[in-house]
């Protein structure tokens, strides 16, 4: 049973997956658009105005090779609400109010400080992604630049003498010190993707696995049927196997039963050949038999007969 629970756990998550999915051309998780669908109702703004950095943040098509990397750096990140100035008050009031039952990062955006700016490497990440023009470009831009200017590396030699680095392999260097690579979910599964301006890669790969899981479901419930019924026809036969553990002998023994019968038609034979009157009456009995058998032939004899005469009769 555990197995089926669990599969139909994985469903129905899939299945909000693609609701969300659905909804709007966003490739963040479900359970954080609920959460943002929630608190823009809650505050009287529309979700567009509470966009999570991943929906404004692509991989440039022509770096697709480093996608799963990028996806692992920026995974947090990208997981963010961005609120403006005009909200905020709202918005944090609102999530102070209330329990989440998740973990949320969101950053209050105003003006970019552009002293913060910076030129970047040839090489960094920064460069292999588009950001989608709105009100928060500037500012995720410059937060970009700022955070995330990590040399992408083709070798591990590359690696360890930058300051920040990321190699297609999905291992980070934060610092000189700091380094990190998560392997818990594999780099290329796409499921895991929260980047990008459009999700009809991500809605396919879902619904591609809500319905393997469907089909599964589907197979375990035929399944737990047949294992149900065989467990039905145990039950059976081990109650006819104690009924008959609890027979006694002499209820199953015939071999007494069929000398008694004997014995009966014996003393009815002796009977019948000690007793003349007895005997007599016995054959009186069968040559009645034999009278009664003789009338019904003559009358189904005659019966036919009458037919005959009766069709004929019809015919005249």
């Amino acid at each position: 049973m555990i197995p089926k629970r669990e599969t139909e756990r994985a469903f129905t998550q899939a299945a909000g997956e693609v609701k969300a999915l659905e909804r709007q051309p966003s490739n963040i998780s479900a359970h954080m658009l609920d959460l943002r669908q929630e608190i823009a109702t809650s505050i009287g703004v529309s979700e567009s105005v509470l966009p999570f950095i991943g929906e404004l943040i692509e991989v440039k098509p022509d770096e697709a090779e480093w996608q799963g990397a990028i996806e692992r750096v920026l995974h947090g990140f990208a997981l963010s609400l961005l609120v403006d100035e005009r909200h905020y008050s709202a918005l944090s009031n609102h999530i102070n109010s209330r329990h989440l039952g998740q973990r949320l990062v969101y950053y209050r955006t105003g003006q970019a400080d552009r002293q913060q700016a910076r030129p970047v490497g040839t090489d960094s990440m920064v460069l292999k992604l588009n950001i989608k023009e709105c009100n928060q470009s500037e500012w995720l831009s410059m937060e970009l630049r700022r955070r995330f200017d990590y040399a992408c590396v083709d070798s591990i030699h590359s690696f360890r003498r930058a300051d920040r680095a990321l190699t297609r392999e999905g291992q980070i260097k934060h610092s000189k010190t700091r380094h990190e690579k998560d392997d818990r979910r594999s780099m290329g599964d796409r499921r895991n993707w929260v980047l990008g301006f459009d999700n009809r890669e991500k809605l396919a790969l879902c619904r591609k696995e809500a319905q393997e899981l469907a089909g599964k479901i589907s197979d375990l419930v035929e399944r737990i049927k047949v294992l149900t019924d065989q467990e039905g026809a145990r039950a059976k036969r081990a109650i006819h196997c104690q009924t008959l553990v609890n027979l006694q002998w002499r209820e199953v023994d015939v071999a007494p039963l069929l000398t008694g019968i004997d014995k009966l038609d014996r003393r009815i034979r002796d009977a019948l050949e000690g007793n003349t009157e007895l005997k007599n009456v016995a054959d009186q009995i069968e040559r009645q038999k034999k009278v009664v058998k003789d009338a019904d032939e003559a009358l189904r004899k005659t019966t036919i007969d009458y037919e005959k005469v009766v069709g004929k009769v019809d015919e005249h």
